[in-house]
């Protein structure tokens, strides 16, 4: 039972030395650090399940080494008490809880062999570093070694100098960390692009494409038109041009579109008379312009021209025209003078425009009149009058001015020369007569209407009967209305209250809501019987 719980109490003590703060510092730094965490929860619930078996905690720094029986018992001095240890040792992490069999520790007893940095994986050192250039020559202060022992600083691609032939470095190399101590040209350096990578038409004007553009590389990203294109040929490196040809003006400033220029881009056709417009209408082009070559400066007018006749050469003209005023001023445009040009149609009286109260003549277009300017007494006809007219519609009269009213066309229509008859709505009666009912339905037998058509006699106000609260005007008979028949207003007016009537003695008060049958009330009207 000794023997066991010694062993459980050993392996705690071991279990202790991986809690050290070198070790977490170091787990923490691991790739995998999720992992990690739960290893290090395993050990401790492995510990704590120990320490309850044993029933004392391995923690303690007191609890004194258990040994097998039959050994000697060793003395209270523990590994501490070494300063120091030879080149690649050093006294163990539990050195508190290791004991020394005498007085003085000796190096046997307290100091360990050193680890090496080839111990760890290259993975486990942190992002940014690398393992040692010799993890096999570089030994560890302790009993697990840290990534400030075995890692360096990653080197950058800043360390190399150069690239190879055809490769370019990468933008910011001192950013770029290497793998391992020996930067390589796959993590600094790009292959350099070709001329074929620039896309067409991208050199300048004067410019042509290399010849073989793949097998140019260019200095950096991307290609430039200084390292990709060459100067184009210009037509003065042309020797001679075809037979009815001359070379371009300013040939040296003529860009080729190809290393060798053409007859087609530098030579440029002879001119001819065709291109040539002769400067005024007194001069022709000459006959068959185009085989008419020029110098290269151009055509000039004394060579591709010629005089212009007129139409003085034309001696007659044919039927219905007349010869052009100032013949000899009126230049041809050809050689020979059309009948077109020197002859004028005379007019027809289609283009004429007759005066006031007159009318073309049927078919003006037939009728050709006998000088250049028509003239009335030829195209023009009297217009027709409204005499011509023989009825008008109903409820329509003739105009008065008939005779003098001259229509618009060879017949007279009925808007020219008819009016419709007026209504007596128009009409104005004399003194003490009214318009008849409805004036407006009636239609008078003449352009003016008359009295006898649209007036009657005024009615009296006799003939107009008031209604309940009113009495007729003083003397009804002699009062005129304004209409055929009698408006209430005009005749009658509100009737008088007994209000304010004295009766005589003896009689009751007066009733105030009582009306009067006349203009003025009669105590036989307002006051009743004896009170």
């Amino acid at each position: 039972i000794f023997s066991v719980r010694h062993f459980i109490f050993s392996v705690c003590r071991f279990l202790t030395t991986l809690l050290t703060e070198p070790v977490l510092e170091m787990a923490k730094a691991h790739p995998d650090w999720s992992s990690v965490k739960r290893n290090l929860f395993v050990i401790v619930v492995v510990m704590a399940a120990l320490t309850l078996y044993v029933g004392e905690s391995p923690f303690s720094s007191h609890f004194p080494p258990l040994e097998e029986k039959g050994k000697k018992e060793l003395s209270a001095v523990n590994c501490t008490s070494m300063t120091s240890c030879p080149e690649h040792t050093h006294l163990p992490s539990d050195a508190t809880r290791k004991y020394c069999r005498t007085s003085e520790c000796t190096e046997e007893e307290c100091c360990v062999p050193a680890l090496t940095c080839d111990t760890r994986p290259d993975t486990w050192c942190p992002s940014g570093t690398i393992g040692v250039a010799e993890p096999t020559l570089t030994y560890c202060k302790s009993s697990i070694c840290t990534p400030m022992e075995c890692c360096n600083p990653a080197p950058t691609c800043a360390s190399v100098p150069s690239c190879p032939l055809h490769y370019l470095r990468r933008p910011n190399p001192a950013s770029i960390l290497c793998q391992s101590w020996a930067c390589t040209t796959e993590e600094c350096c790009t292959p350099a692009p070709a001329c074929d990578t620039m896309s067409a038409g991208s050199c300048p004007v004067g410019t042509l494409p290399l010849i073989d553009p793949s097998s140019t590389y260019c200095k950096a990203t991307p290609c430039t038109s200084q390292e990709c294109c060459s100067p184009a040929p210009t037509c003065a490196t042309l020797i001679h041009c075809p037979t009815r040809t001359f070379l371009r003006p300013n040939p040296s400033t003529t860009f080729c579109r190809a290393f060798v220029c053409t007859t087609d881009e530098c030579c440029l056709p002879m001119p001819t008379c065709a291109s040539l417009t002769c400067p005024t209408k007194m001069t022709l082009p000459r006959p068959n312009p185009s085989s008419i070559l020029c110098g290269a400066g151009g055509c000039a007018a004394e060579e591709c021209c010629v005089q212009a006749p007129t139409c003085a050469t034309v001696t007659s003209c044919p039927k219905k025209t007349l010869p052009q005023r100032n013949p000899s001023m009126t230049y041809c445009r050809a050689m020979i003078c059309a009948t077109e040009e020197c002859c004028v149609s005379l007019p027809t009286c289609a283009t004429m425009n007759c005066p006031e109260n007159t009318l073309l003549r049927t078919n003006p277009s037939s009728v050709t009149c006998r000088s250049p300017r028509c003239t009335a007494d030829e195209c023009c006809v009297e217009a027709p009058t409204c005499s011509s007219l023989t009825s008008c519609p109903e409820r329509q009269l003739i105009r008065p001015d008939y005779t003098s009213t001259f229509c618009r066309g060879y017949a007279c229509t009925s808007e020219e020369c008819c009016l419709p008859l007026p209504t007596c709505s128009t009409m104005t009666c004399p003194a003490k007569s009214v318009l008849r009912l409805h004036p407006s339905s009636v239609m008078c037998s003449a352009l003016e209407c008359t009295p006898s058509e649209c007036c009657i006699r005024a009615p009296t106000c006799a003939t107009r009967a008031c209604g309940l609260g009113m009495v007729p005007m003083y003397k009804p008979e002699s009062l005129l209305c304004k209409a055929p028949v009698c408006d209430l207003l005009e005749c009658c007016t509100q009737a008088f209250s007994c209000r304010g009537m004295l009766c005589p003695d003896g009689k009751r008060l007066p009733d105030s809501t009582t009306r009067c049958a006349k203009r003025i009330c009669t105590p036989e009207e307002c006051c009743g019987g004896w009170v």
